[in-house]
């Protein structure tokens, strides 16, 4: 009897544990593979950020006679440093890793035409045939020409595949729904504005998949009023994220790039007032007046550029704020339903609306195009876009 006991008992374990059903099989599925990452990575900031803006209103004001309270200001720089690192998750998809590429092809030209250059300086004093100078194996003309071709041959391919980097851009940013031509995504990536363009674009794709999947969970959990308010506050957690990351391109914009575009004028400004100068007391000597006026007309061309490129960055600022009001009212209104309502399909109506909304808002952050009618002013904007990035 016993032995039938311990051979049932051992049936019995040896048989395959019947998984629990999963509630929520098949959500998430039409996630692509940034905005999964991007959820694994701030899903808990979502709830922490939901927390405490919906505590912030009741909270006291900063008081230095109670400085390790949590106060507003306390609050909301805790609320800001999880914004911050939630942002850094959401702005990569892959138009950021095209976009990376495409950085570094531009990295490899820039470095292949400095190889260029030192070739072509050492050519000068090169022996006709390789040998040895002063105890030194030397390159000859020949092959300083031939290193040159293969380098030159080396930027041509860059520049291609920086091409077929644009178009893949292109149609990225069709999958995400935005219609841009491959000469506006061209200059995207010449100016700041791009950079601030493709970040939020990055933004907000994540964000519509992410809110796209929290309203299926709280229709999935309908009677679970905790549990749909917890999906709903993470909703109003990625909405508020987007009201940040404008916040934050603004204020790049006007702290940042606008002023020292403004000091890049100015020294310009400077410099063809000494130019002019020197071309006044120089007015007899043809040559050194030749020289002087190209100068002036180099001078001419930054300081053109430098005031296109703030009216360029004021525009994108009025369409920033723009779609900022209009993700701000949506805030207010979801933080409110989270505050007010318990039902679940009313929480999925805002989010629903919501998601129609975005694509509308998305599409104002989109720039205009550049205004360069030249090659020269081109080249212009690009060296000023290098100083505005640090490089």
């Amino acid at each position: 009897m016993r032995f039938l006991i311990t051979a049932a008992c051992a049936a019995i374990l040896t048989v395959p544990a019947m998984a629990a059903p999963d509630p929520n099989t098949g959500v998430g599925a039409a996630l692509d593979a940034s905005a999964r990452k991007a959820w694994d990575e701030v899903r808990y900031d979502l709830t922490e950020i939901i927390d405490r803006l919906h505590k912030h209103k009741d909270l006291p004001d900063a008081s230095i006679w109670h400085p390790m309270r949590n106060d507003k200001t306390s609050n909301q720089t805790r609320i800001n440093k999880l914004m911050d690192e939630a942002l850094s998750h959401l702005k990569i998809a892959r138009l950021s890793e095209y976009r990376q590429t495409y950085t570094e092809l531009g990295e490899q030209i820039a470095e292949t035409q400095r190889l260029i250059g030192e070739h072509m300086d050492k050519m000068v004093a090169a022996p006709q045939k390789t040998g040895r100078v002063a105890g030194l194996w030397t390159w000859s003309r020949e092959e300083h020409e031939k290193r040159i071709g293969e380098l030159e041959s080396k930027i041509a391919d860059c520049k291609t595949r920086q091409q077929a980097m644009i178009e893949d851009m292109k149609q990225e940013m069709a999958r995400m729904g935005l219609d841009v031509s491959h000469e506006q995504i061209a200059d995207l990536l010449l100016a700041v504005s791009g950079d601030t363009f493709f970040d939020l674009s990055a933004c907000f794709h994540n964000v519509k998949q992410l809110t796209d999947m929290v309203a299926e969970l709280i229709k999935q959990n309908e009677s679970y009023v905790e549990n749909s308010r917890k999906y709903y506050g993470m909703y109003v957690s990625l909405v508020s994220l987007l009201c940040h990351a404008h916040e934050r391109a603004q204020a790049e914009i006007k702290t940042i790039y606008l002023p020292e575009i403004n000091r890049i004028v100015e020294e310009a400004l400077k410099t063809r007032d000494r130019t002019q100068e020197l071309a006044k007391r120089n007015s007899g000597d043809r040559n050194t007046l030749a020289r002087l006026r190209q100068n002036l007309e180099a001078q001419d061309m930054v300081i053109k550029a430098g005031r296109s490129y703030t009216k360029h960055l004021e525009d994108q600022l009025i369409k920033l704020a723009k779609a900022q009001t209009q993700l701000k009212q949506h805030q207010e209104i979801a933080l409110n339903t989270y505050e007010t309502v318990s039902l679940a399909s009313s929480m999925l109506n805002v989010v629903k609306k919501s998601l129609e909304d975005l694509k509308t808002i998305q599409s104002m952050d989109l720039p205009d195009m550049l205004p360069l009618e030249s090659d020269r002013l081109r080249s212009e904007f690009q060296i000023i876009s290098q100083q505005l990035r640090g490089e």
